[in-house]
């Protein structure tokens, strides 16, 4: 289960780099956690409306 968590953890990792890629493109004006921040909130509303 460990291993799972873990390869979960490392997927989400590099799906909000490559997002926070396309951000800094769109955004350049904004700050690498500024885009994190943005990423992750859409992630969250996103996952919220699946659920």
């Amino acid at each position: 289960m460990c291993e799972f968590i873990d390869r979960a953890h490392c997927l989400h990792r590099l799906h909000v780099a490559e997002w926070t890629d396309a951000v800094s493109v769109l955004r350049p004006e904004l700050s690498d956690a500024e885009r994190i921040m943005l990423v992750e909130a859409v992630w969250g509303a996103v996952m919220t409306g699946v659920e």
